[in-house]
């Protein structure tokens, strides 16, 4: 939570960098990889 926190107030300070929004687009991939195992293994 504090760390999120911090992250945040960075955020406002400056823009979201281009790595932080491939960091977060990667995240997503492997979120959805992982729903999609799930649902296959059913």
């Amino acid at each position: 939570m504090l760390r999120s926190g911090i992250r945040r107030q960075r955020d406002k300070k400056r823009p979201i960098s281009l790595l932080a929004s491939q960091r977060g687009i990667q995240h997503l991939i492997i979120m959805q990889a992982r729903l999609t195992a799930s649902l296959l293994s059913l």
